[in-house]
This record gives structure tokens, C-alpha cells and sequence, in this order.
């Protein structure tokens, strides 16, 4: 299905379905990049409140991994709206933190290249809470935005992906998870990081 085709809910028919621009939404199109007119700027988005030093509990680490991907147009989306290191937030606390924002700007800008409007959201980390993550590792999740998708479909050789499988890039170290709990992108951005089961 081409994802030029399809309507993107609006906020209101978002948090209706118990989904919200500040959480993480079982439906992938509650994800749309770019919020109808009138709408409230999503968490995360450059401009909104509480302060990036409030969001990261004033973690230098965190407040310049944070800055510099707001400042290449990169979203982040956390459930409890924060950036520090805690469950419930999307962390960019910890060794691999530098890593993860230097593979997401790249991700982003090769998808652009691809798909012009590609558009990243970034919906997990560094944070504790998953079987994956860690501070130690160059792992993310990426909002299933059909950009984003359809970038990865054509690096996998495959636009209809089995949920809760591996796939390598086709010509890069990277691997990508379909999940399904809420929708979205597990990547591992180096097989050293994949040995374990996603989330």
C-alpha cells in the first residue's frame, strides 16, 4: 500500500483510540509527523515545554544528545515525556548514546534520499524497562511512519515484513525488528548488538 495514500487521524481520533502524541500509540498513523493545522506541537517537538534540562534531569549527556537531534529535525516521543535515564522515558543517557544520535541522523538522511519527506521519530533508547536496550548499546526504536517504512522496505527487499523478525540491511551492518506492541522499528545499527532477543 503506497503511504501517500493513506489519511493520518488527527489528534482528537488519536487520544479517542487511548493513544496520544505523548505516548506511545497502537495505531502506527497516530505517529503522522506532521500534526493537522491547529494542533498542538507533540512532545518533544522544538518549542515545546517543560525545557530539554527539565526533560533530562539537567544530564549534559542527555541535554546535548537531545539538542542535536531536535536541531536536525529528529523527533522523540516517551511515554512520561522525559529523556533521562528511567523507565518510561526515552533515554539518551549512557556510552552509546553519541552513537545512536550519529546513526539516527544518518538513518534519517539516507531516508531522505529515498522518500523526501521521511521524517524520524525516535520512541526508545538508552532507557531500562526493555530486554534489548541499554546504556551500552547502539540500539533505537523508530516510529512505523509510512516514510520510514517504506525506507526500510526497500533496504530489507521486502514492503510486507513478518512481525517479530530480523532483517538484515542489504548492503549495511544494521538489522531491523517489525513489532507490533505498539507498532514501530527495532534497529540494531551493528550485529554486535543483536544477540538478544528485541524489546
Amino acid at each position: 500500500m503506497l503511504w501517500g495514500s493513506l489519511r493520518f487521524p488527527t489528534a482528537e481520533e488519536c487520544r479517542r483510540e487511548g493513544s496520544s502524541f505523548g505516548e506511545e500509540p497502537d495505531n502506527w498513523r497516530c505517529l503522522a509527523p506532521d500534526a493537522p493545522a491547529g494542533e498542538t506541537p507533540p512532545p518533544g517537538a522544538p518549542g515545546s515545554e517543560p525545557p530539554t534540562s527539565t526533560k533530562c534531569n539537567d544530564n549534559r549527556e542527555c541535554v546535548e544528545a537531545v539538542q542535536e537531534l531536535s536541531g536536525a529535525g529528529i523527533d522523540i516521543r516517551a511515554s512520561r515525556g522525559c529523556f533521562d535515564w528511567e523507565s518510561g522515558c526515552t533515554s539518551f543517557v549512557g556510552s552509546a548514546a553519541p552513537a545512536i544520535v550519529q546513526y539516527v541522523k544518518q538513518f534519517q538522511s539516507n531516508c531522505r534520499s529515498v522518500v523526501p519527506s521521511c521524517r524520524v521519530i525516535i520512541t526508545g533508547a538508552t532507557e531500562p524497562g526493555h530486554v534489548s536496550h541499554a546504556r551500552d548499546k547502539a540500539i533505537a526504536d523508530l516510529g512505523a511512519t509510512p516514510p520510514v517504512s517504506n525506507y526500510i522496505y526497500s533496504r530489507i527487499g521486502t514492503n510486507d515484513p513478518t512481525a517479530y523478525r530480523w532483517y538484515k540491511d542489504k548492503s549495511a551492518d544494521i538489522y531491523y525488528f517489525w513489532e507490533t506492541k505498539p507498532i514501530h522499528w527495532h534497529i540494531c545499527f551493528s550485529s554486535v548488538y543483536c544477540s538478544q532477543a528485541a524489546r
